[in-house]
């Protein structure tokens, strides 16, 4: 079964850039107190990497972790866990299997896996795993050794987001939580800094755009493309991490935002984010522990219908997956 939209497997028929990006990330338990992902060597990574179809551009690192910005978005690694974030046409599941490889190595028995991802313009532009959810989820069952369980929030034939999480095994190490914001058609006057022509480089865009206040503190590692794109990974406070991805052109603008930081509060950040980037519609997920100290941003994204210039909900799901609250919507705006 294809992705509802995409069921006729057209192709673009000029220039298009696929901004929803692939997201992998994966807990790992250790066997050993020693045991540390970031002793992967550097050369494996660039490796692994070669086979998704992706390279690294630059990395940043704290006493908790490891940072990449990719030609293709984002790899961080942290002692026990590996999130990596792909756009494009890349094959992001060829990492799954070295990473657990390595992972295994290096004295790491037991993980989790969560695999997530908007549905895609072109479908049938990317690989061939990738080009619908269930072959995505055939690949994984096919390569771990752990029970794994598929979802699908949104609207099959309107917007939806894509979530595959394997069960979760006793593990020493807590989870946290995870708030990804993802926004189509954006105000093309604010893209603009996202155009070589516009910004010096990384830093300036960042500048411009605001970026670099969102959370003050953080160390920014940011790349503008040429001649247009944009992105950023951010180190806040021990193994907390943003990353943003923006794809500026007409027609196909795209922007993401991730972060695994416990704001206080959740609708001040997506108000921000609205006034940055100006999307005429948004998604977002936030996913926790059912006992985390979030637990109440949860409820109020619940009680969000609306925000200021004519931002209205049209999807709201909650639920709990493997153990963790799930809270999903969808915004239109509706001018007027």
């Amino acid at each position: 079964m294809k992705d509802f939209k995409n069921q006729n497997n057209r192709i673009p028929q000029d220039y298009f850039f696929e901004g929803s990006e692939k997201l992998m990330e994966i807990w790992f338990k250790a066997d050993h107190h020693n045991s540390d992902l970031r002793s992967i060597p550097r050369n494996s990574i660039v490796e692994i990497l070669d086979k998704v179809n992706c390279q690294i551009i630059s990395q940043l690192s704290n006493d908790f972790m490891d940072s990449y910005v990719l030609s293709e978005s984002s790899l961080f690694i942290s002692r026990h866990r590996i999130i990596l974030k792909t756009c494009g046409t890349t094959f992001l599941l060829n990492a799954l299997k070295p990473f657990l490889e390595y992972a295994k190595l290096l004295g790491f028995s037991e993980y989790q896996i969560f695999y997530s991802r908007r549905r895609f313009e072109y479908p049938a532009c990317q690989p061939l795993a990738h080009q619908d959810f269930y072959a995505e989820i055939d690949h994984f069952d096919n390569l771990i050794n752990v029970k794994g369980n598929a979802y699908t929030f949104g609207r099959l034939n309107d917007e939806c987001w894509n979530l595959y999480v394997t069960e979760k095994p006793m593990m020493p190490e807590r989870w946290d939580q995870t708030f990804e914001m993802i926004m189509m058609d954006l105000d093309l006057e604010k893209m603009r800094n996202f155009y070589r022509i516009n910004s010096r480089d990384g830093a300036d865009a960042t500048r411009k755009s605001g970026i670099d206040k969102l959370f003050p503190g953080a160390v920014i590692d940011d790349f503008l493309f040429e001649p247009c794109g944009y992105s950023m990974n951010g180190l806040i406070d021990e193994d907390k991490y943003l990353t943003i991805h923006i794809t500026p052109e007409k027609g196909f603008s795209y922007v993401s935002f991730e972060t695994n930081y416990a704001v206080k509060d959740y609708i001040e950040l997506i108000k921000k984010l609205l006034d940055m980037f100006g999307p005429m519609k948004f998604l977002f997920s936030l996913i926790s522990e059912e006992c985390s100290q979030i637990s109440d941003g949860h409820r109020k994204l619940s009680k969000a219908y609306s925000f200021r210039n004519g931002y209205m909900r049209k999807d709201w799901q909650r639920c709990v997956v493997s153990d963790l609250d799930l809270t999903f919507a969808y915004f239109v705006c509706n001018p007027g």
